[in-house]
């Protein structure tokens, strides 16, 4: 005689029926869990076919009352199905206990999405038997499954309507922490005037969009503005870089701590005074919580699984630095604009779902170097589109020495901003110092 226990899948007939009972027994109700509430989260088919007939109802305007429920699965054939007349009328008495329908809505999606998980750890675990297909395919396909259930689970808890004088109240009660202190809702780039130009600084669940053309400054002042975040809040920063490998962004931070040109790092001929700095900017730089990962051609998912990795162990995150957008996918490709666009949405809604500031640096179109004059336009973003309409603040880098070099304005950037969701645009200008992979606030007011 076999021991086997039978573990059965987490489900609840009397949830069920409590859940049914409540759309019969008040027609209101199903308006407010019909947008959280999956038809599969009726483990019995019965209940399944009898939530149906109620969205039919519903949806015709019809109320869904046990004699119109009766009713319609009578006329559909269905009525035998689901236990007859006698059934639909018990399922309605449980309506008069239900308390609270989002509540037990709720709880019904949550025993659901925990089948959904014992049904992906099977199917993970065949994978992981797979070995016809590639690793990291498998990996892959393993997080997706994942994330499907993370992005339901998420549409269950925060999918709700909510009414102005509710966002009044939240929005009164961050101003008045933002008054006494208590909170502060914006993040500074550690550059004064554009944190100025930008109402403060970053925002989290923003989108931010740092562009120029090559040779501009945008990987310095993206690394530079991640930097900063994560030396004063002393919160995580990750920097997910496409061009350069991760050795190389540390070495640009080792130089401007130290203050020894990267090229004279790197030949590595360092005097006794130079290394003793190298160092003291080894150990300082040591203290600083930034991440980097060079991997040269990763996925949005893979950037949002490593996102979340990161947060789990280390806490809230300061700045998400992507350099840069282009690079994601291959020009050859067809619908390369789409894809990008694609790409800047996910980065969106990573934002939004991890309340962080996301900053993507993007190329500019070779455009600009056909005018005479090289600043930068809105219209100048290398297959806008759709990565200009997701993007909260767009951010354009200009140096006129780059093109002018007998002009007045040497060791001087221009950061225009030429979108700004929730303020002004305008411009603000830096100093560089591009032997020392720096940016610097300018000591004097432009």
């Amino acid at each position: 005689m076999s021991n086997k226990i039978m573990i059965m899948p987490p489900y609840s007939v009397e949830l069920e029926m409590e859940v049914l009972g409540s759309i019969m027994f008040a027609s209101d109700t199903l308006n407010s869990i019909n947008n959280i509430l999956d038809i599969n989260a009726f483990y019995l088919e019965s209940h399944q076919i009898i939530y149906r007939c109620c969205l039919i109802l519903a949806n015709n305007n019809k109320p869904t009352d046990p004699l119109s429920v009766i009713n319609w699965l009578s006329d559909n054939n269905l009525l035998k199905k689901v236990g007859g007349k006698n059934k639909i009328i018990q399922i309605a008495d449980y309506g008069m206990l239900c308390i609270n329908a989002i509540a037990y809505t709720q709880e019904l999606m949550d025993k659901y999405l925990s089948r959904k998980m014992i049904s992906i750890g099977g199917k993970i675990a065949s994978m992981g038997y797979d070995m016809t297909q590639d690793i990291q395919a498998r990996l892959d396909l393993a997080e997706q499954e994942i994330f499907a259930i993370r992005n339901q689970s998420n549409v269950t808890t925060k999918n709700k309507i909510q009414s102005s004088a509710n966002i009044c109240a939240d929005i009164l009660q961050e101003l008045e922490k933002l008054k006494i202190g208590q909170q502060n809702s914006c993040i500074s780039t550690g550059f004064d005037s554009l944190d100025k130009l930008l109402g403060g600084g970053l925002y989290a669940g923003e989108l931010i969009i740092i562009a120029g053309r090559p040779s501009m400054g945008k990987t310095i002042i993206g690394t530079n503005i991640a930097f900063n975040i994560s030396s004063s809040s002393k919160k995580p920063s990750i920097i997910f870089s496409l061009e350069m490998s991760a050795k190389q962004i540390n070495m640009r931070y080792l130089s401007g701590f130290c203050g020894i040109t990267v090229e004279h790092l790197r030949a590595g001929n360092l005097n006794r005074s130079e290394w003793d700095d190298f160092l003291v900017a080894v150990n300082k730089l040591s203290e600083i919580p930034i991440f980097i990962d060079d991997f040269y051609e990763p996925t949005s998912l893979q950037i949002r699984s490593k996102v979340r990795q990161i947060m789990t162990k280390h806490g809230k995150l300061g700045v998400i630095i992507l350099d840069y957008l282009q690079l994601m996918v291959n020009s050859a490709e067809n619908n390369v604009t789409l894809k990008l666009g694609e790409i800047s949405r996910q980065m969106k809604l990573l934002a939004r779902e991890c309340d962080v500031p996301i900053i993507c640096l993007s190329q500019l179109s070779r455009n600009v170097e056909e005018r005479n004059n090289k600043r930068p336009i809105l219209s100048d973003l290398r297959q806008s589109g759709q990565i200009e309409e997701n993007a909260d603040v767009v951010l354009m880098i200009y140096r006129d020495e780059y093109y002018n070099p007998k002009t007045s304005e040497r060791n001087i950037a221009e950061i225009i901003c030429t979108k700004n969701r929730n303020g002004a645009t305008g411009m603000i200008q830096l100093l560089t110092d591009l032997p020392h992979c720096r940016f610097k606030n300018l000591e004097f007011e432009i």
